[in-house]
């Protein structure tokens, strides 16, 4: 149903939008995470830390900003897509926390 919606750039602009909107959450989170959990032990290096991750934070956000004034109509309609997969994520959360919860009462 969305590849037959629109033309290619605007499937483009729904999907990159969300992507970068993600991935510039989840390199935030890095520096969040080393600051609220500063023990924890790091399994991995991040290279350029704190610079190249900043930057792409930066670059990422100004991105995002950008492609949400340039083409506001697929922006939004990029972000109520995966706004609509919200409830089923609960959904599922709440069904795989009900079978743990059986099958620990079960192995009782």
């Amino acid at each position: 149903m969305l590849a037959l919606s629109g033309k290619y750039d605007e499937l483009f602009t729904y999907v990159m939008f969300m992507m970068v909107l993600s991935y510039v959450l989840t390199v935030a989170g890095l520096f969040v995470l080393r600051r609220t959990k500063p023990d924890q032990p790091r399994p991995y290096r991040c290279t350029g830390y704190p610079w190249a991750p900043a930057i792409y934070v930066v670059l990422g956000s100004l991105w995002a900003v950008n492609a949400a004034v340039e083409k506001k109509k697929e922006t939004l309609l990029g972000t109520a897509i995966v706004l609509l997969g919200v409830p089923f994520y609960f959904y599922w959360k709440r069904q795989r926390k009900a079978g743990a919860a059986a099958r620990s009462s079960s192995a009782q």
